[in-house]
């Protein structure tokens, strides 16, 4: 039978086998195998605000994206309908199943029109030569 150190010691060799953190240890191995390809030890900069992806979205540049402000200026083509569902789709993040309900559509209607938006708008970077 087991006694008590023996049953904790197989609990805590469970719980840190189903509690494992694969993206660190990733980032470990990568750092041990690639040094200069990595920002730094993962551990190390586990609080850091270097590893915090809501650090990299605050950031503001001084220079406005070229790419955003052609992109908002072809949108000017799409209809409103158009304009709403990208702003929901990309800007609001919202999801395809939530605004098909929202709409009283079938979410393979909200797809198909995102897909149609998609495409018009690649259609129209590309008469501007910008893809």
């Amino acid at each position: 039978m087991l006694n008590d150190f023996d049953h904790a010691a197989g609990l805590g060799d469970r719980y840190e086998q189903e509690n494992r953190d694969f993206s660190t240890e990733n980032k470990k191995s990568k750092l041990e195998s690639d040094p200069d390809d990595c920002i730094g030890d993962p551990i190390e900069n586990l609080g850091t605000r270097k590893t915090d992806p809501a650090f990299f979205l605050e950031q503001k540049s001084d220079e406005p994206n070229l790419l955003v402000e052609q992109l908002l200026a072809l949108m000017e083509k799409l209809t409103p309908q158009q304009i709403d569902l990208i702003y929901d789709l990309f800007g609001s993040q919202r999801q395809l199943t939530e605004i098909a309900n929202e709409e009283g559509k079938s979410v393979t209607a909200i797809h198909n029109r995102k897909s149609k938006i998609i495409a018009r708008l690649r259609k129209l970077f590309a008469e501007q030569g910008i893809l």
